[in-house]
This record gives structure tokens, C-alpha cells and sequence, in this order.
């Protein structure tokens, strides 16, 4: 496929790739494996990857080798300050268990985007609980997934994700008083800038602290 061939060359030829965009493919969830093993092997300088509208996940065995290996590479991609998981046939319990993966994992995750799938109840809960292991997250696009007004309490009723700068439910099934709460956004899409503003940021925060630390040993 193209990301194989795309990839393989990164790697070859120890490209410095910082952003990555596959949307409207048809990338299935080996194809995704592929990439996450790129990431974690041989694209160090790699920040932000978006797989919208790929059929990832689509009829996922979470049972299987290959969903479990998607998971714990998932964990390990702790450089990625964005990934864009939106419309890739998400059930609520891949969701939850991406959820888990990327946040209780050490990593430099600032937004994850998991717009237009079918998430609910296990993913939101599973996300309360997963927060307070990232010291980094600031924004989620949770928007057109099952998210009812029973279920918008729940982040509601979480400091973390109240503290967060941005949590995008438009399009989700929850009435519009719940939408006109201070924590809802209406942002449909991911502007390319923000994403590259978000890698400079974290890209000088890591170099503070590079610089703060051999401060520490010199002094």
C-alpha cells in the first residue's frame, strides 16, 4: 500500500517526518500496525499522525494477536503529540481500549481525535480514568460518536477533563443545553496549524527540560 511504501522509505532513508496525514484511504488495521512499528522503531522525529476515515477498525477481533499488538504499540509511541483516529469504524470497546493504551502510557500526547465513531459509555468512562495518568492531554474531538446527555455528565463531573482546553462533541446525540456547557466545542475539523503549533511547543518544553537537566549535572 501507499503508507507501506511511504513508510519503508522514511526508514530507509532516515527521514525526518514530523506530521503524517493517510485520510480517506483505505488503510486497514495491519496496514496501521505497519506504521505504529515505523513510529516506535525508526521515526523518532515523527509528531502527529492522522488515519481519519480508514476502516482501521473496522470489523476488529479484539480477541486476536494482531488487535493486541495494535494496542501495546499504541502505548509505546510516546513521541506522537497528535493522532487522529476519527471515522476508522471504532466500536465503544476498541475505544475504550485505545483510550486506555494511549493514556496510561508514557507519552507526549497533547490531542486525540476520535471523531465519528461509535463511542459511549465504556470509552468515556474508561478516558475519566485514564486522564489522570497524562500529564500532557489537553484536547479530545469526541463529536458524532453516542454521546448522550447522561453520558456528557460524566465529563462533566471529571476535574481532569474539565481542566482540559478543549473537548469537541459536536454532532453527538446529547440535547443543546448540554452543548452550550462551557466545555463543548463545535470544531468539525483539525486545522493543520494548530497541530504544527502543538509540536513546537512541545518540541521547546523537551528542550527546557534537556537543558534544565544538564544544568542539574553540571552544577
Amino acid at each position: 500500500s501507499r503508507l507501506v511504501t511511504l513508510v519503508d522509505s522514511g526508514l530507509q532513508h532516515n527521514m525526518c517526518i514530523q506530521q503524517l496525514y493517510f485520510g480517506g484511504n483505505d488503510i486497514h488495521l495491519s496496514g496501521f500496525i505497519h506504521l505504529l512499528k515505523a513510529i516506535v522503531t525508526g521515526l523518532p522525529k515523527l509528531r502527529a499522525v492522522n488515519m481519519e476515515q480508514n476502516p482501521v477498525f473496522q470489523d476488529v477481533d479484539s480477541s486476536s494477536e494482531l488487535y493486541h499488538s495494535c494496542l501495546c504499540l499504541l502505548g509505546q509511541c510516546s513521541n506522537l503529540v497528535f493522532l487522529g483516529l476519527g471515522m476508522t469504524h471504532m466500536s465503544d470497546e476498541v475505544g475504550s481500549d485505545v483510550v486506555h493504551s494511549v493514556l496510561t502510557a508514557k507519552s507526549s500526547m497533547v490531542w486525540l481525535n476520535l471523531y465519528g465513531n461509535t463511542l459511549a459509555d465504556r470509552t468515556v468512562k474508561t478516558l475519566c480514568t485514564a486522564v489522570k495518568h497524562s500529564t500532557t492531554i489537553e484536547r479530545l474531538s469526541l463529536g458524532s460518536n453516542g454521546i448522550n446527555d447522561e453520558i456528557v455528565q460524566l465529563l462533566l463531573d471529571s476535574p481532569d477533563i474539565m481542566n482540559m482546553k478543549f473537548v469537541g462533541l459536536y454532532g453527538s446525540p446529547c440535547s443543546s443545553d448540554m452543548l452550550r456547557s462551557p466545555l463543548c466545542s463545535t470544531l468539525l475539523w483539525i486545522p493543520r496549524g494548530i497541530i504544527t503549533e502543538i509540536i513546537e511547543i512541545q518540541e521547546e518544553k523537551s528542550r527546557q527540560r534537556r537543558t534544565s537537566s544538564a544544568g542539574a549535572l553540571t552544577s
